[in-house]
């Protein structure tokens, strides 16, 4: 009957397994896509970002644009001014020259009159001088004054030449600074329009850049509206992630729960008497195995030995080997045997029956028992003296039977590993640590004692191995701050719940920053009846 529930137990197991693979699988695939989601969706926000900075960009750009040609139209409206005031400037210099050019024709004419009159004077000094001649000593004195006249109109006559050579180059002057005014004039005249042409070139220019830059305003508005859009696709993306890795996270110790539940029902029910499979002790030993089947070999190390079979770690991970095989046992010798099951530790083999069998088996089993009998009295010896001081305790008062086998784990805040108290802890603290400290001693192999309750809480631990845990290092804390954890792996369970008088096993102690090999000697621990737990001493293989 119990081997159909052992049965039934792992159906149950490997179907659920199956589910939470599926399950796994349909999560990993969730998971991928709101990974690409998230990913496409940084990607557009960090390209709209992009897009914003290079329409901010632009926007500028058109605003240094309508700035320049707001200058430029106030600098042509200044040249207009200036061109209108240069042209009005021209019209008066025009006029002016024009006014000089006739006053000049003016003085050109008073100079020909004078010129004329000093021609005429210089003809009556002629005839004067002629008469004075003619009338001798009496017309000396008027001889004199018409010389004198004569010699004035004569001076007179070359300032008058002098002065209206003086007014033909005034008046050429004139005539040509009023031919280059006329051309200033002509030009400024030409150049207005273009001047107003420009400005309403400007003006519109102005008016296209302040139509596109409220379009870049436009399009900034409508890159912001998207950039928000998929900061939200990323944050419900990013969201829906966690929530699939919630998802997968729990389908993962939905899948851990059930194999741990099924390795703890299994262990429970072949510790009871009738489930019990182990009809001979177990002894840990390593030594070299060769599993050979026709032409098919299997090399590995020998876990364990007992008078009815082995357990074998093969080299090759994951190596298989069924139905009947020769085993050659380093120490042992060549043993008829069959492969009668396979799990995660290793091959089972069960020995073929026969006197030869029994001859080697037994020769290498005694001597395991003779080199394990110490261990299994110390162990046995300890377990004893603790299930004394309980007894004591609960008759004394010291602590209840309640309180003893309270198994209401609280979870220390803050410990990673995690770490527990309970209401027996003040007592187990008191009572435990000298005994086990002392018998540490004893063994220079023996790597820790302690004593677990039944569910595997190992309460105290030895000083090594009882440090206060360093925050955030979770590594060093798994190897160094070992105690108030619940140890309920196949190994701790076992040693947890073993009822026969003695057990012992081999196993890869974890030690977070390493795997160490040990062999263990655990014994029971029952307190009035009840069994509390077991005491394990671990020593190096």
């Amino acid at each position: 009957m119990l081997d159909l529930v052992e049965e039934d137990i792992a159906r149950s197991r490997l179907r659920l397994e199956a589910a939470s693979a599926d399950v796994a699988d349909f999560i990993r695939h969730g998971a991928e896509l709101a990974g690409r989601v998230a990913g496409d969706a940084d990607t557009l926000a960090t390209t709209i970002g992009s897009a914003v900075a290079a329409v901010d960009a632009l926007g500028a750009s058109y605003g240094h644009v309508v700035e320049a040609g707001q200058s430029i139209g106030g600098e042509i409206g200044k040249v207009k001014t200036l061109s209108v005031a240069a042209q009005d400037g021209a019209r008066r210099a025009g006029d002016g020259v024009e006014e000089l050019r006739a006053a000049i024709a003016r003085i050109g004419v008073v100079v020909g009159l004078i010129a004329k009159v000093a021609k005429q004077t210089n003809l009556l000094a002629l005839n004067a001088t002629i008469e004075a001649e003619r009338a001798g000593e009496a017309g000396r004195g008027f001889a004199i004054v018409a010389k004198e006249v004569k010699s004035l109109s004569r001076e007179t006559q070359e300032a008058t030449d002098e002065i209206t050579g003086t007014i033909a180059a005034l008046q050429a002057a004139a005539k040509r600074s009023g031919g280059s005014v006329a051309e200033v004039i002509e030009i400024i005249a030409q150049l207005s329009p273009s001047f107003a042409r420009v400005a309403d070139l400007v003006a519109a220019q102005e008016q296209r850049v302040a139509h596109a830059a409220a379009s870049a305003d436009e399009v900034r508005a409508f890159v912001e509206t998207v950039a928000s859009r998929a900061d939200d696709m990323k944050r419900n993306s990013i969201a829906s992630a966690e929530a699939v890795g919630g998802v997968r996270g729990a389908a993962e110790t939905l899948r851990d729960t059930s194999l741990r539940t099924s390795q703890r029902l299994v262990t429970v029910l072949r510790q009871t008497p009738a489930a019990d499979r182990r009809r001979h002790d177990r002894f840990p030993l390593a030594n070299r195995v060769t599993l050979s089947r026709g032409g098919s070999l299997v090399r590995g190390v020998s876990v364990d030995l007992s008078r009815g079979g082995m357990l074998v770690r093969p080299a090759e991970a994951g190596a298989r080997l069924d139905g009947r095989c020769i085993a050659e046992v380093q120490g042992v010798g060549r043993i008829e045997a069959r492969v009668v099951g396979q799990s995660p530790i290793g091959l089972h083999l069960a020995f073929a029956e026969g006197p030869e069998t029994d001859r080697l088996v037994g020769a290498a089993v005694d001597r395991l028992q003779a080199e394990y009998q110490p261990l299994i009295d110390r162990a046995t010896t300890t377990a004893r003296k603790i299930e004394e001081i309980f007894t004591a305790a609960l008759a004394e008062g010291a602590i209840d039977a309640r309180a003893l086998f309270d198994t209401d784990y609280v979870a220390i805040p803050g410990t990673d590993p995690q770490q527990f108290d309970t209401a027996a802890m003040p007592f187990l603290e008191r009572v435990l640590r000298p005994l086990q400290d002392g018998l540490l001693g004893e063994d220079e192999r023996m790597v820790f004692c302690a004593a677990v309750d039944r569910n595997g809480l190992l309460p105290v631990h030895n000083p090594a191995f009882s440090k206060p845990q360093r925050p955030g290092e979770p590594v060093w804390n798994n190897a160094n701050a070992r105690n108030r954890r619940i140890f309920d792996d196949r190994t701790g369970l076992l040693a947890a719940r073993n009822s026969r008088p003695f057990l012992i096993q081999a196993y890869t102690r974890d030690m977070g920053d390493r795997q160490v090999e040990m062999k263990e000697v655990d014994a029971p621990i029952v307190v009035g009846g009840r069994h509390w737990g077991g005491f394990r001493t671990a020593y190096r293989f």
